[in-house]
């Protein structure tokens, strides 16, 4: 777990300030913020950086030109820095919107201990926060439409995209590779690296499984239940997947009090009462439901006694798959000789690969469910 949080920002005459930090007694010297500064060449746009002094380890990221604020994490020796990338590139905007505040100082710890527990966050809270970066979702989708492509090809298409003139992509793909989206590999008598897509996920809604299922065992009110496939019914008659919806289910499960929501309405509707079954882990219980509630996600229904349940009304799901529609992709690149077959060759090892370990985590995931059933 970090040792801290801390964030400088680089003002008049080249002359840094520390904007905050958080623990208070965090100490961090001029010196430190000299070359975590030098460290980001790339003033153009997002720079993400490793800095090692010393004994000392940091994690750093700096916002670009708009803000030009450098935000950064204190390591211990065990943490990865590189997964902390995405953490702190998803929290930089909580931070930029709050810092000028005067409540800041009772922000800050909160947004220390969301990013400290990222490590531990489930496959789709991470995929959550990856969409949720703007050059990361380029990069998949030129990716998902090319299947591989040059470093080079692809640092200088994101440029021409987000018109800056530099950007320090190395960090961001190994964020990818660590999600095992992408994978690099240097190819024999090309000078650049290539850049493959392994790996693919969609963002949708579905009807809620669990809650359904506690229906059909007769375990939720027929009056209720008769009201809540009404609401479900309604919902998905006129439902169809949109880029825009992606993004607001990206939003909300990358939101750690709407997650820990989301996964105790998925097993069962909920009083607010019923909440403090998950003890302090939602901070703002009403913010939540509300956004739920506005967005479609759940309903409240009354039972006889006038009491309000929160039903889930559309499960929103993250999941990865395995991206098989590349091997047209791939075979076609091949027909048309459009790149070495070195780069075909080694395209398809990868994806191979790839598959094996997805069978095998499928099959330990089967295991694993069987051994559960077994046990209740």
């Amino acid at each position: 777990m970090p040792k801290g949080i801390f964030i400088f920002s680089n003002g008049a005459q080249d002359i840094t300030k520390v904007e905050a930090k958080y623990p208070e007694d965090l100490i961090i010297s001029d010196k430190i913020l000299n070359i975590i500064k030098l460290s980001h060449e790339i003033k153009e746009g997002y720079s993400f950086s490793t800095i090692i002094i010393g004994k000392s380890k940091f994690a750093s990221l700096y916002t670009g030109p708009e803000f030009n604020h450098f935000i950064n994490l204190y390591l211990t020796d065990e943490d990865d820095s590189v997964i902390f990338e995405n953490a702190l590139s998803y929290y930089s905007n909580k931070i930029m919107k709050n810092i000028s505040t005067d409540k800041f100082e009772e922000v800050l710890p909160g947004i220390y201990e969301e990013i400290s527990l990222y490590p531990t966050f489930d496959e789709e809270q991470k995929l959550a926060i990856a969409y949720n970066n703007e050059i990361k979702r380029l990069i998949m989708q030129k990716l998902i439409v090319n299947a591989f492509i040059s470093k080079k090809d692809l640092l200088d298409w994101l440029k021409e995209e987000l018109q800056i003139k530099g950007l320090n992509i190395d960090p961001i793909l190994d964020s990818l590779m660590k999600l095992d989206l992408v994978k690099k590999s240097g190819i024999k008598d090309i000078s650049d690296e290539y850049v493959f897509c392994t790996g693919d996920f969609f963002i949708t809604r579905l009807p809620p499984s669990e809650i359904v299922e506690l229906v059909d065992k007769k375990k939720i009110p027929e009056s209720i239940a008769s009201e809540f496939f009404s609401k479900v019914k309604d919902f998905f008659q006129n439902y169809s997947p949109t880029s825009e919806d992606a993004e607001i289910i990206a939003e909300i499960i990358s939101d750690l009090d709407c997650y820990n929501t989301l996964k105790l309405l998925r097993l069962s509707p909920a009083t607010k009462k019923g909440f403090s079954s998950v003890g302090n882990k939602i901070k703002d219980l009403d913010l939540t439901l509300q956004k739920f509630q506005s967005n479609k996600i759940s309903d409240i229904i009354k039972d006889e006694k006038g009491r309000e349940y929160h039903f889930l009304i559309t499960d929103i799901r993250i999941k990865k798959f395995f991206p098989e529609y590349l091997l047209k992709i791939i075979l076609k690149s091949y027909n048309e000789k459009s790149v070495p077959n070195s780069v075909v060759l080694d395209n398809l090892e990868l994806l191979i690969n790839t598959y094996d370990d997805e069978m095998e985590r499928i099959k330990e995931e089967e295991k694993r469910k069987e051994m559960e059933g077994e046990n209740e």
